[in-house]
This record gives C-alpha cells, sequence and structure tokens, in this order.
C-alpha cells in the first residue's frame, strides 16, 4: 500500500466514524523537508507536525511526518499487520491527520479549537481507528 493509499485510508476512517465530509485530502498538503525548515527555522526538527497559519482573510495549512516514518510504513503496511515494527508510525499518521481535519473543519465552522482538543481528539483517533484495524 503506498503513502497516498494509507493516508486516505485513514481519512475515509475518520470522514466514516464521524460523519463529515472530507473538506479535502491532506495529500497535496504535505510540506517537503525544505519547507519545514523554513517553519521550524532554529527549532529542532520535528518528526511529525501540522503547521497554521490564519489571518482574517486566509488560512496557510501544512502537514509534515518524516520520511523514516513512512519507510516504516511502506516495509510493514499496517492494513496486513499492525505489531510493533509499524505501530509507532501508524499512530503518529493517524494523530496528523486528525489535527490536519479537525483544524480544517473548525475553520470551516469558523470555530476555534484548543491545544488541549486539538491533542485529546489524535490520541482518541490513534486508539480507535487502530483499534478497529486490529479487531478487523
Amino acid at each position: 500500500m503506498t503513502a497516498i493509499e494509507l493516508i486516505q485510508d485513514v481519512e475515509d476512517q475518520l470522514a466514516a466514524i464521524y460523519r463529515f465530509p472530507l473538506v479535502t485530502s491532506a495529500v497535496p498538503f504535505f510540506m517537503n523537508p525544505e519547507q519545514l525548515v523554513k517553519e521550524t527555522a532554529d527549532l529542532p526538527t520535528p518528526r511529525a507536525a501540522v503547521f497554521l497559519t490564519q489571518t482574517p482573510e486566509t488560512m496557510d495549512i501544512g502537514i509534515f511526518i518524516e520520511q523514516q516514518l513512512f519507510d516504516i510504513l511502506h516495509e510493514h503496511n499496517p492494513k496486513t499487520e499492525l505489531n510493533q515494527m509499524n505501530l509507532d508510525a501508524y499512530c503518529v499518521l493517524i494523530e496528523e491527520l486528525s489535527h490536519f481535519h479537525l483544524l480544517l473543519q473548525r475553520s470551516q465552522e469558523e470555530r476555534g479549537v484548543s491545544q488541549l482538543e486539538l491533542e485529546w481528539q489524535g490520541e482518541v483517533d490513534k486508539l480507535l481507528i487502530a483499534g478497529l484495524l486490529m479487531s478487523g
């Protein structure tokens, strides 16, 4: 399964679980390492993150997941078997996609979201989607 297929699968699951239409796919919003360096400047490079800049007129959003995590998911497809080799990488992917889509939904509704709520939702989504995969 390619990274794009895996991303779209997680997105489809989020949309089905929460019964919301996907505003867009996260795929075109993935950042390359050069874009990440521009965003993080002198900060340590994160394994994964969603970056959001919003003004009353515009919203810029990007999502970053380090290549090593995608390599793990490609080498150890979680759809085949979720185990100690790929669980962390899969959960990182789920959490960042959860953040991305919650931010988009709230922006579309013109509602805010706190950092606590964002992190809480990401934790719930990791457990829920990984649990559903393991039970299937």
